[in-house]
């Protein structure tokens, strides 16, 4: 009688354990976009050792918010200093040009490869690369047609990102614009760094409406942060959400901006981590 229930035990026991084998789900891939800005440090054509220790390789995407060094572009050898960590010219590598980054714009398509302007496919992510340095903010012919024409094709991409370096979506905001003096770098105003009036709500605003009421989640991002504020975000009424991050090495609490899109789902998740967690 003892040996039928053990011989039974065992027979329950070998059954159990292949059918949880059958029914293990294998883990779903996490595709890591990764958003950094303002990296630039206290000695230019230096990298600080927050950023160095960083494996930027780990990431699907990297995006860059502008302000890379002090003087990016104006040597050969400060650029090969940074590619050498961010790698220019990946397709995965997407860079968004700050007020320090354009002494020489040649020197920098040498090593991206591309516009500064540009549309890139991820997945389901539909990245729109802007250059808001070219016209003073104002984001004119021919981006503005990039633009017009990203929106109007848009077909089966769930998420537009549109990366900017200046906080433009901030200027002529009837809640944001009154927090310009203690959220981006630089102030209201016409300075290099400054948040400029722009055409943003005029041009810009109504296509990504248009993307919106297709059903597509739309993300601007934007770069020139860190001083004063370590990250920021805010989404208006029609639902477009506003999101920044930047870094300042003088400060603690340095932050990066992680999005997060799993395989097989239509959910792109934000948060943000201090760098000695990247």
């Amino acid at each position: 009688m003892k040996i039928v229930k053990k011989h039974n035990f065992l027979c329950f026991l070998i059954f159990l354990i292949g059918c949880t084998k059958e029914t293990q789900i294998p883990e779903k891939k996490v595709n890591q976009i990764l958003h950094i800005a303002h990296t630039r440090g206290s000695v230019d054509g230096m990298i600080e050792k927050e950023i160095r220790d960083i494996d930027f390789k780990a990431y699907d995407v990297l995006c860059l918010g502008g302000d890379i060094d002090g003087f990016t572009s104006q040597s050969e050898a400060t650029m090969q200093t940074w590619n050498n960590l961010f790698s220019f010219g990946d397709t995965t590598t997407l860079w968004t040009l700050g007020n320090h980054d354009i002494d020489d714009r040649a020197l920098i398509e040498k090593y991206t490869k591309r516009p500064s302007f540009y549309t890139w496919n991820y997945k389901t992510i539909t990245f729109l690369v802007l250059d808001d340095q070219l016209d003073r903010s104002n984001i004119l012919e021919p981006q503005l047609d990039l633009v017009k024409g990203v929106v109007d094709t848009l077909q089966s991409a769930n998420h537009l990102v549109v990366l900017t370096h200046n906080l433009l979506w901030m200027y002529n905001h009837p809640v944001l614009e009154s927090q310009i003096e203690e959220i981006p770098n630089g102030g209201l105003g016409n300075c290099s760094f400054c948040i400029k009036p722009n055409n943003f709500y005029e041009d810009i605003y109504p296509q990504l409406l248009k993307a919106k009421a297709k059903g597509i989640e739309v993300y601007c991002i934007a770069g020139d942060l860190g001083l004063k504020a370590k990250e920021f975000e805010f989404t208006t009424n029609e639902g477009i959400h506003f999101l920044a991050s930047g870094v300042d090495f003088g400060q603690d609490g340095n932050k990066a901006l992680i999005l997060e899109l799993a395989e097989e789902s239509t959910d792109l998740v934000w948060y943000f981590e201090d760098l000695d967690n990247l």
